[in-house]
């Protein structure tokens, strides 16, 4: 979910703050930014399981983005990645169709390019 507002302009400016030291490591996975990063897990696991390959937005993309725009140290980007692959993984690895409809194509790669840009802006 995306901050509005006065709520935007505070996520900037304590991301701007902390990222310019290495206090953003204990700050990194909050609610907001945990429940975007499943919902891109979730879409990127669904794809693979259903032959998306193509489609699926690579979840190592997405944070490298992440980290290169906060100047992350290593053991931060080791933390956002490991949440990243462990929410993909858990929809993959469900392996029950049942669980999750797989989209038609186009649909997916909409709700994919969705979910990748609610990630760049939680963070």
């Amino acid at each position: 979910m995306k901050p509005r507002g006065s709520n935007l302009l505070i996520a900037t400016i304590l991301v701007m703050t902390v990222s310019s030291s290495n206090a953003l490591a204990g700050n990194i996975l909050t609610p907001e930014r945990m429940n975007a990063i499943e919902k891109l897990g979730q879409l990127t696991g669904i794809g693979l399981f259903c032959g998306h390959h193509d489609a699926a937005i690579p979840l190592k993309e997405v944070v490298i983005e992440v980290a290169d725009k906060h100047h992350m140290d290593e053991a931060t980007r080791a933390k956002l990645g490991n949440a990243y692959h462990s929410t993909r993984d858990k929809a993959f690895n469900s392996g029950k169709q049942g669980d999750y409809e797989c989209p038609k194509l186009q649909q997916f790669q909409s709700e994919a390019l969705l979910a990748k840009l609610n990630v760049s802006q939680a963070f």
